[in-house]
């Protein structure tokens, strides 16, 4: 398949509204309120040392379990008075997600809520190998003289190791260093002993108990944790934790999965719909808690489902059997009103909300969005090209945040040529969502301004996304985390492999292929091009961009954060593959695509304003799997598969459709045939023949060697990304 829309659906198409063109969500909040607050004058800044020491000598079997690492080492210093965890007491929910899953949204959303903690502390990745060294530096006050730390022992059902309560003070005030040797601990929340993830829950829910002596442990340390002061007086806000050591080979879940999820942005009303999709991926009967934060965003926004049920505090949905999916829908029929989603389940599900501006029940635009970590810092790109950028902040704390917003190059520097310069900031109160366009707080520049990047940092955690808008479409872009982004590469942990499963460029459209350094330093990446027709000849010429010959490029990074940004011409024919980035330490990688409105090609990029965009769409990196499974939406439009084969031998892959409600999944006639280094598109439509009442199902892939997939859903006015789930269980 050689066409993705037909000229028919290339046609402009603009919101009937005006206020659609300004996307009505910046009338939320004023801005201009004060910069996060600096440290109080009696205080100490500590470098916190995490030292793996597991070994298969520290346990009663005779080798390490397959994919042993710690998680993220996360903490805060406290109050006395208060209590992260303690040996029998039962585990909050923040604690309870990071001895089971490693999760730390719920635990930093713990510390941010209480006016006695904090900074929230995290120090390497979510994988941290059993003997790797990782540290971090954070700054606390007399006020706060306590500190308690935590992190997982992974694969396990709850266990732990950490300190709690433990002072960083003495009769002389401030101590100059201490340590302390870790061991194993179980949260009291989940039955098991052995090492696997997935197992029942405790009931009735036990208590913290001291387990380094007895199970699978024989008494000896798996860690070392050392705090040296530094007397450098840095602000009250976390420094970005040391690049991961090595991506987790085995992953117990798709990494969508889990039992929370905050989505910063969800809005109904004035033609504008929230979609929430959420599939089950645990047990039989799983269930969610939703609630709505907002202005007016209460029970009368949600239709009815036969699986929402309304409770004093939101709602409660029922996932149903283990891979079921569930869709629920805003009416799109009130005022509008703006806030942020969260969800709460039982065992952990897959979740995204998508959001369509809609007439007459037709799409006009939409996004998809996943769920967000609440964090301090962060960075979007900046693409004067497709319009303005919006800051979506919500804030799920008890106490209002403050987040300075700094527009420059990778270094924190404005730059002189007028892209970005300056900065501003914005008030997020409690339990609120705060919408502002950037260029009402900077410098952004014209259409021809080159790509650049802005910088938020809050004095509290917040979750954050950012709505790219030209045009009268928009596309969610994620924040990225500088912080606490890794990749997976099972075949070689020292280096970090990222597939982009599409890049598509000619007859209007064009890709933004955008990669920002993760590590703590410099940075390496080769990036391969495969695909009829797509090379880096379609590119035009980068920063820190040399090209290896047509099918290579190499891209070179000179420090963290740093963005490399590769624009396709989109004046040749149509053209469409894949791209494979081979990186010497983490980087965070998606394609901007978009659609030009003007129907000649030439005529595309000589016209390329925002206002003549017809579709924009965020692509990120896929999982390669051998299965994979995609949700079927058909209320909002047509899906086309994209499945790229990064192998040199030709790939194979018997698909099946199964319709809500129906027993028996049909297989299409023949399999999807892919050859080597190579990507196919297929319509669903063009797979099977429909039936006229079908409205919701699923799509899975059996494939006989592992493909990167990713499917977009379209109405021809609109597309967006729509993310594979790789299941663990049989579809």
């Amino acid at each position: 398949m050689r066409e993705f829309f037909t000229q028919s659906e290339r046609s402009p198409i603009y919101f009937s509204r005006a206020s659609w063109r300004t996307f009505p969500l910046g009338l939320l909040f004023a801005a201009g309120l004060a910069p996060p607050a600096a440290a109080q004058t009696d205080s100490a800044t500590y470098r916190m040392t995490f030292e793996g020491d597991w070994t298969a000598a520290d346990i009663t079997d005779n080798s390490l379990p397959g994919g042993a690492h710690f998680t993220s080492i996360v903490g805060a210093p406290h109050a006395s008075g208060v209590t992260l965890w303690a040996p029998g007491t039962q585990s909050s929910p923040g604690i309870e997600n990071v001895a089971e899953l490693g999760s730390t949204a719920a635990l930093a959303g713990e510390v941010g809520a209480n006016a006695g903690a904090g900074p929230f502390i995290r120090a390497g990745s979510s994988f941290v190998s059993p003997t790797a060294t990782v540290s971090t530096t954070f700054t606390t006050t007399s006020a706060r003289p306590e500190v308690s730390i935590i992190s997982m022992i992974a694969p396990s059902p709850d266990w732990f190791v950490g300190v709690s309560k433990e002072s960083l003070r003495d009769g002389n005030g401030w101590k100059n260093e201490v340590s302390f040797d870790l061991y194993a601990w179980d949260a009291g929340t989940e039955d098991g002993g052995g090492w696997l993830l997935s197992n029942p829950a405790t009931s009735p829910r036990g208590v913290i108990t001291y387990i380094g002596d007895s199970g699978k442990f024989n008494g000896r340390k798996l860690a070392t944790l050392t705090f040296e002061r530094t007397d450098r007086g840095e602000p009250d806000l976390p420094d970005p934790p040391d690049p991961p050591d090595s991506p987790d080979p085995t992953p117990p879940l798709d990494p969508a999965a889990a039992r929370e999820h905050l989505f910063p942005l969800f809005a109904d009303g004035d033609d504008f719909r929230s979609y929430l999709l959420l599939t089950n991926v645990s047990r039989p009967g799983n269930r969610c808690a939703l609630s709505l934060r907002g202005a007016s965003l209460d029970a009368a926004r949600l239709e009815e489902h036969a699986a929402l049920s309304e409770m004093a505090s939101g709602f409660e949905i029922d996932l149903g059997a283990t891979g079921a999916d569930t869709l629920l829908s805003t009416t799109g029929e009130l005022d509008l009103a703006v806030g942020y989603a969260k969800l709460a389940c039982a065992d952990p599900a897959v979740a995204r909300v998508l959001l369509s501006a809609e007439s007459v029940g037709m799409p006009l635009a939409m996004t998809s969005m996943t769920s967000a970590e609440a964090v301090y810092t962060f960075q979007f790109p900046v693409l004067p090209r497709l319009g303005r950028l919006g800051l979506v902040l919500s804030n799920d704390n008890a106490m209002d945040a403050a987040c300075a917003i700094e527009g420059g190059n990778a270094d924190g520097m404005t730059t002189v040529n007028g892209a970005i310069a300056g900065g501003g900031n914005i008030a997020v109160p409690a339990e609120s969502t705060a919408f502002r366009f950037l260029d009402e707080l900077l410098m952004t520049g014209d259409n021809d301004a080159t790509a650049s990047t802005v910088k938020v940092t809050c004095n509290r955690a917040v979750a954050a996304l950012g709505i790219q808008l030209g045009g009268g479409v928009f596309t969610a872009l994620s924040a990225i985390d500088t912080a606490d982004e890794y990749a997976l590469n099972p075949d070689d942990e020292s280096r970090y492999f990222y597939i982009l499963p599409l890049v598509l460029d000619g007859a209007g459209f064009r890709s933004n292929l955008l990669a920002t350094d993760l590590s703590a330093a410099a940075n390496r990446c080769t990036m391969h091009f495969h695909g009829a027709g797509v090379s880096t000849a379609r590119f035009a010429d980068a920063a820190g961009v040399t090209r290896d010959g047509f099918p290579r490029a190499e891209l070179v990074f000179t420090g963290s954060g740093e963005q490399i940004s590769m624009l396709s011409f989109g004046r040749h024919s149509l053209a469409f593959g894949h791209v494979a980035l081979d990186c010497e330490a983490p980087v965070h990688l998606r394609n901007v695509l978009s659609l030009n409105a003007t129907e000649s090609a030439a005529a595309a990029t000589e016209n390329a304003s925002a206002q003549n965009l017809a579709g924009i769409a965020a692509i990120s990196p896929a999982r390669p799997a051998r299965k994979v499974r995609f949700p079927i939406v058909s209320r909002l439009g047509s899906l086309q598969l994209i499945l790229s084969n990064n192998t040199e031998a030709e790939a194979s892959c018997e698909t099946l459709l199964a319709a809500n409600g129906q027993q028996a999944p049909v297989a299409a006639n023949e399999p999807i045939r892919i050859a080597g280094k190579s990507t196919e598109v297929r319509y669903l439509s063009g797979l099977f023949e429909l039936p006229e009442n079908f409205t919701a199902g699923t799509v899975n892939l059996n494939c006989d060697r592992e493909i990167a997939a990713t499917s977009l859903l379209h109405t021809g006015r609109a597309f967006t990304e729509i993310p594979p789930l790789v299941p663990t269980f049989n579809p």
